[in-house]
C-alpha cells in the first residue's frame, strides 16, 4: 500500500466508497434478509406443525377406534353362555365322567374361540385360561403348544387388573414360534354372583403391524418418518436404531405424560432432524413426526431461493452503480492531481482541459486553473 508524504498510508477514494457501500448498504441488507430468512422459516415451521398435528389428530383418532374395537372383542367371552358355564363346571363333581365332560368343554370353548378369529382376521391368536382345569385354550397353529403363561408379566398384569380390559404391547412374544412384536388386549373373568370368584383369564393376540400402519409418512415431504411411542416401546413402518431409540424415550420421560403437542430438534439417524409429539389423552400413545431439517428448509425452498436470488441482485447492482458512480468522481479528480504534479515538477502550469462540472471537483478545476493563470502572470512579471 502506498504512503503519502504525511507517512500515512494511500487509500484511493474508489476504495473507501466500496468500503462504505459494504458496511453501511450491504451488511444491513443482508441482516435484514437474514431476519427475513428466519421470519419465513418460522412460518414454514409453524404451518408443518398446524399440518402435522391435524394429521396426528386423525391418526391417533383412528388408532383409539381401532383399540376400542380390539378391546370389546373381549366382550365375546366374557359374555359368552356357553363359555361362562364350561368355566362354572366342577368337573370333579361328575367322578368317571370328569375327562369326557373335560373333552366336551375342549370341544365348545375351542369353537368359540375359533370364531372370535373369523369375527377379526387381525387378530393371530387367542388364548383362554379357566380355573376350573389344568390347561389352557390355544386357537392358532403358530403358537408354542406347550407353555406356563402364568409366568409371564403380561399375564400377571391382566389378571391382577380386576377384570378390566388391559391393553399391553408385548415385544417379542413368547407365546408365539416367531416371536413377533404384538399387542395383547385381555381381562381376567370374574363372577360377580359368586363374590368375585375368578374363572379365567381370557387374551388375544395382534400382530404390531396392524398399529405400524398408523405410521405412514406424512405428505409433506419425501424423507419424513412416524413412528409410535406407548408403553416404554418405540416402532413404525422403518425401524430405529437402539441408541437413538433409547435417547429419544428419555427425553419423552423428562416430559412426563404430556397430553399437548411439543417440538424438538434431535439427531436421529446421524442428521439433525426436527421432531413432532402428539399425544393421546385416552391410551397414552404419543406419535412422532421426524423430518430431516434439510427437508424442513426444501418446504420454504421457493421462498429461500427468492430471497437469495435477490439478495444477489441487490450485491451485483449496487457494485455496478458504485463503480460507475466512483468513477465519474475519480477521474477529474485524477486528472487534477496530474495536473499539479506537473506543476510542481515540471513547472508546467498548463490549464485542466476536461469538461468542467457544476460541483465541488468543478470548483477545483476553475480554481487550479486561475491558480495556475496567476503564477504564469507572476513568472512573466518577475522575469
Amino acid at each position: 500500500m502506498e504512503k503519502n508524504s504525511t507517512g500515512k498510508s494511500f487509500q484511493s477514494i474508489q476504495s473507501k466508497v466500496f468500503k462504505m457501500i459494504i458496511f453501511r448498504v450491504l451488511c444491513p441488507t443482508f441482516v435484514f434478509l437474514i431476519l427475513l430468512f428466519s421470519i419465513i422459516m418460522k412460518q414454514t415451521i409453524r404451518k408443518t406443525m398446524d399440518s402435522l398435528d391435524y394429521q396426528n389428530d386423525i391418526t391417533l383418532m383412528g388408532m383409539e377406534n381401532y383399540l376400542s374395537s380390539m378391546e370389546d372383542l373381549t366382550n365375546y367371552v366374557v359374555l359368552d353362555s356357553e363359555i361362562q358355564k364350561d368355566l362354572s363346571l366342577d368337573y370333579t363333581a361328575y367322578p368317571g365322567k370328569e375327562t369326557l365332560m373335560q373333552y366336551q368343554s375342549n370341544q365348545r370353548i375351542t369353537g368359540r374361540l375359533t370364531n372370535l378369529l373369523h369375527l377379526n382376521s387381525t387378530i393371530s391368536s387367542a388364548f383362554l385360561v379357566p380355573q376350573n382345569m389344568d390347561i389352557f385354550y390355544q386357537v392358532d397353529g403358530t403358537t408354542v403348544p406347550i407353555v406356563m403363561v402364568e409366568d409371564y408379566p403380561f399375564y400377571q398384569n391382566i389378571l391382577n387388573n380386576s377384570g378390566k380390559i388391559t391393553t399391553q404391547v408385548v415385544p417379542d412374544n413368547p407365546l408365539l414360534f416367531s416371536h413377533p412384536d404384538t399387542l395383547v388386549v385381555g381381562r381376567s373373568i370374574i363372577d360377580p354372583l359368586q363374590g368375585n370368584r375368578l374363572k379365567g383369564v381370557f387374551f388375544f393376540n395382534v400382530s404390531l403391524d396392524q398399529l405400524k400402519k398408523f405410521c405412514e409418512p406424512t405428505a409433506l415431504d419425501r424423507e419424513s418418518r412416524n413412528y409410535i411411542y406407548w408403553q416404554d416401546t418405540v416402532f413404525g413402518k422403518e425401524d430405529m436404531g437402539e441408541e437413538d431409540s433409547l435417547r429419544l424415550r428419555e427425553f419423552m420421560d423428562s416430559h412426563g405424560n404430556s397430553s399437548y403437542a411439543y417440538s424438538t430438534i434431535r439427531r436421529v439417524g446421524g442428521r439433525f432432524c426436527f421432531l413432532r409429539f402428539s399425544a393421546s389423552d385416552r391410551y397414552g400413545i404419543r406419535i412422532i413426526n421426524v423430518i430431516p431439517l434439510p427437508e424442513m428448509i426444501r418446504l420454504s425452498g421457493a421462498y429461500v431461493i427468492a430471497i437469495l436470488l435477490f439478495a444477489i441482485m441487490i450485491t451485483v447492482l449496487m457494485l455496478l452503480v458504485t463503480r460507475l458512480s466512483v468513477h465519474d468522481i475519480t477521474v477529474p479528480i485524477i486528472t487534477l492531481q496530474q495536473a499539479m504534479t506537473r506543476a510542481e515538477d515540471n513547472d508546467d502550469y498548463s490549464a485542466i482541459d476536461f469538461e468542467i462540472s457544476n460541483d465541488e471537483i468543478g470548483m477545483l478545476a476553475r480554481t487550479y486553473n486561475h491558480l495556475a493563470e496567476h503564477i504564469k502572470n507572476l513568472i512573466e512579471r518577475i522575469k
